[in-house]
């Protein structure tokens, strides 16, 4: 399962005795892998059909701009779950089709 990712925390505060300036960056961005599959079906030791594909990942880039640290975090784990589901049921999918299409 693709799980490679970049946080990034950067933050600045300058501090004047009358005014008060604050800017934080604070984003996730998703390593884009693909979800790789390759299947081989045997029958008696003999090899009726073979296959291989990939699903793209789909994953965007988060940037918090109202949230705290943690509730970003969860909502970003919340998308890469999303994410990890979709990419599954898309490969059961992909890979009920193959075999459908090499079986007419």
């Amino acid at each position: 399962m693709p799980g490679i990712f970049l946080y990034v925390n950067k933050g600045d505060v300058i501090i004047f005795i009358i005014a008060y300036t604050y800017s934080l960056v604070e984003a996730i961005s998703p390593y884009f892998i693909n979800l790789e599959f390759e299947y081989i079906i045997n029958n008696d030791g003999k090899i009726k059909m073979k296959g291989k594909g990939f699903i793209q990942n789909k994953e965007q880039p988060l940037r918090n701009i109202w949230r705290s640290s943690k509730k970003f975090t969860w909502l970003y784990l919340d998308e890469y779950q999303k994410e990890m589901d979709r990419m599954g049921i898309k490969l059961v999918s992909k890979f009920i089709d193959d075999i459908k299409n090499k079986n007419r």
